[in-house]
């Protein structure tokens, strides 16, 4: 390996050894921007096969990459390409597919391969030299921006042409980023557009790809092998533009992309996919009409949803992606209702409020904050669509209940209407026992009432005794109960009373009279 100056001074940078260095470096090199180069040897190696190398600026030389001549292919002529990442791209004329079909059965047909910064090497394709893909590449690969490889090969695609036998005279072929190969152009030999290609391809501004055959064409002076052909290929470059029938959207609501494909050399065909994404996940995928497609989809969630469209390409035009659309979706719009199971109520009764949810597209899901008035606040989960809090602990009185519901990262907040609950006094019974009846003159008797509330809670406050409408005395409750003792009673019978008079809770009550004898 050599460098000379601008001075002509001639300096070896490397010398080959065979092993395990390599040997026979047939191609030329790349350069990185640190001043690093790039090349293949045709032979050596670790098996003889050959190897992908890099040689610093100091003349230091790493093996990156040694053929081993089976699957991994191997006898690369070629030179490489390189991507921004610093990824290699080459062609092996040798190795792969075992099974090819060619004259020289058994050794492979030759590969695509990459080796990555770690000097991993992934073969891309393999040449079969049937089914018309080609085989034995000679050359080196050009890239376009979005990738794909093309290169050619010397024998293969169509088997009825052959100065070398019935194996093909060549092809120029593309393979994209998922290892997919197209064959753009099969050479028919003598009269034809040339045959066996042993050099790469260049581009030209407008994305024609040019190169040449080293026989055929149609000059009959050549006969009959010919003397050789420059070509052109006319695979124009497409543009993808994607916009949006509606942005902002709501959530659920359904939105419209529509991808048009554009391209100098015209309009694609009819029928071509077109691929539309969310950042990468493929949303569905649609096919040309008149140059553009669309695809409609309500499934985008709430917020920024990031959209492109990439068109697949043909033979003749190249695939392209759309710059990637912002998408904003907004959060879909919610309302809730509220009612009551039991509106007016009364106080210490069970109540149960219902807040119902809806919104224009799905369930909404979440929590419903309920605001009782003077009472904590009480968050319950939605269950489709539905919250229920149930309380016995409402006021005396009217209180203003709201149901909340709080949203979700798809759905919006919203309150309910102010529902009026009003609460009415606890109804109440009393009753009246009496400790001694008949009692005699003098003899000490206690009567108890007892106030039994309607629902829940105690009631409080005083009870009133009478002796028919005289007030004997009163007692306050405690537990249910208020007692009154006397031994004043004279003799003869008596009708007892006892008057719950209530609270703010509870009303007032009387016992039914009660008639004691006294001897």
């Amino acid at each position: 390996m050599l460098k000379v100056d601008a001075t002509g001074n001639e300096t070896t940078l490397y010398s080959f050894t065979g092993t395990p260095d390599g040997a026979s470096p047939y191609a030329g090199l790349v350069l990185d921007e640190q001043g690093n180069l790039y090349g293949t040897t045709l032979g050596g190696g670790a098996s003889g096969r050959g190897t992908m190398f890099k040689v610093d600026t100091t003349g230091n030389e790493t093996v990156l990459y040694s053929s081993t001549g089976a699957g991994d292919g191997g006898s690369p002529y070629a030179g490489l390409v390189r991507d921004r990442k610093g990824n290699l791209y080459g062609t092996t004329f040798q190795g792969g597919n075992p099974a090819c079909h060619s004259y020289r059965a058994g050794y492979g047909c030759g590969t695509v391969f990459k080796v990555d910064t770690t000097g991993k090497e992934t073969v891309l394709y393999s040449f079969t030299g049937s089914g018309g893909d080609g085989a034995y590449p000679y050359a080196g690969l050009a890239r376009d921006w979005l990738g794909n490889l093309y290169g050619t090969t010397f024998v293969g695609g169509d088997l009825q042409c052959g100065f070398y036998g019935p194996f093909g005279c060549g092809t120029v072929f593309k393979l994209d980023s998922t290892g997919k190969e197209t064959v753009l152009l099969t050479f028919g030999g003598m009269g034809f557009n040339g045959a066996n290609p042993a050099a790469g391809l260049v581009w030209d501004a407008q994305n024609n790809l040019y190169g040449t055959t080293y026989l055929g064409g149609e000059n009959d002076l050549c006969y009959p092998v010919g003397c050789g052909t420059v070509f052109q290929i006319s695979v124009a470059a497409t543009t993808t533009t994607l916009s949006s029938s509606q942005n902002p959207s709501t959530y659920g609501g359904p939105v419209n992309f529509t991808a048009t494909v554009t391209s100098l050399a015209g309009t694609p065909p009819d029928g071509e996919t077109v691929t539309f994404m969310k950042d990468t996940t493929v949303l569905g995928t649609t096919t040309l009409s008149g140059g553009s497609a669309s695809f409609v989809t309500g499934s985008l969630p709430a917020g920024a949803s990031w959209i492109k469209a990439v068109y697949g390409g043909d033979s003749y035009f190249l695939d392209s992606a759309s710059k990637w659309l912002k998408q904003a979706v907004g959060k879909a719009p919610t309302t809730t209702a509220l009612s009551s199971s039991q509106n007016p109520s009364n106080f210490g009764q069970l109540v149960t409020f219902v807040a119902t949810v809806l919104a224009s597209v799905g369930s909404p899901t979440g929590s419903v904050t309920f605001n009782n008035g003077t009472t904590a606040p009480a968050t319950v989960p939605l269950s489709s669509g539905t919250a229920w809090y149930t309380t016995i602990k409402l006021a005396v009185g009217t209180e203003p209940i709201t149901a909340v519901y709080n949203g979700n990262s798809s759905f919006t907040t919203s309150t309910s209407n102010v529902l009026s609950q009003t609460v009415n006094q606890a109804n109440t019974a009393t009753t009246l026992v009496s400790s001694l009846n008949p009692s005699n003159v003098g003899q000490s008797v206690t009567f108890t009432a007892s106030v039994t509330p309607q629902f829940a809670f105690e009631p409080t406050g005083p009870v009133t005794f009478y002796d028919g409408t005289t007030k004997m005395g009163a007692g306050y409750l405690s537990e249910d109960a208020a007692k009154f003792t006397t031994s004043r009673l004279t003799s003869g019978t008596h009708s007892i009373t006892a008057t719950y008079n209530g609270n703010a809770e509870f009303d007032s009550s009387s016992s039914a009279p009660l008639t004691q004898t006294v001897n």
